[in-house]
């Protein structure tokens, strides 16, 4: 049980590095079910925030994210325009939050189509968000986190930036394993 552990939160750190490292305001952790109690446990204390939004028996797909950070980058007019065109509440992140999780369930009962705009809540650039939704995520011009449809250099700059957060993180979590072990 206790490998299991050092496992999820390996995981866990080397996948959400850039947002732990303040460099993303959120991130998609996708585990088995049961292990929600260990994810709340190990966040406590952090900045960081989480909401289950739904899966199946066998997975769960959680939005983690740094409170302050988020709120801010959802007051911004583009997003705030492209969500409420998706039919979001105006303002306070926790409706969208809400709205989002609605959205996500619907997809994972198979009563509606997965929800896009997740982007918009990870930080995504938006003209990359409407571009891979206008183009079903085909004919980008170049592809790493996400699928770019706009400034190539930028998004470049900020996979190289999340690359360098997993490299650093997993250093960080090597060395508190090899010291608990």
């Amino acid at each position: 049980m206790k490998e299991e552990k050092s496992s999820l939160i390996f995981a866990m750190a080397l996948q959400c590095a850039p947002l732990f490292l303040k460099i993303k305001p959120a991130e998609l952790f996708c585990v088995s079910s049961d292990c929600q109690k260990e994810i709340r446990n190990f966040l406590i204390g952090t900045e960081v925030s989480v909401v289950l939004l739904g899966g199946k028996k066998t997975g769960q797909v959680f939005l983690l994210y740094q409170k302050e950070n988020f709120k801010r980058m959802l007051k911004e007019s583009k997003r705030i325009k492209l969500l409420k065109q998706m039919g979001y509440p105006k303002k306070g992140f926790r409706d969208q939050l809400m709205y989002l999780k609605e959205r996500f369930q619907q997809y994972c009962a198979r009563e509606g189509e997965f929800p896009h705009e997740i982007g918009i809540f990870l930080g995504y650039p938006v003209e990359d968000v409407q571009g891979f939704m206008k183009n079903h995520g085909k004919d980008y011009l170049y592809c790493g986190y996400w699928k770019v449809y706009s400034n190539v250099e930028r998004a470049k700059k900020m996979f190289d930036m999340y690359d360098r957060a997993k490299r650093i993180m997993y250093f960080i979590a090597s060395e508190r394993i090899t010291e608990r072990g």
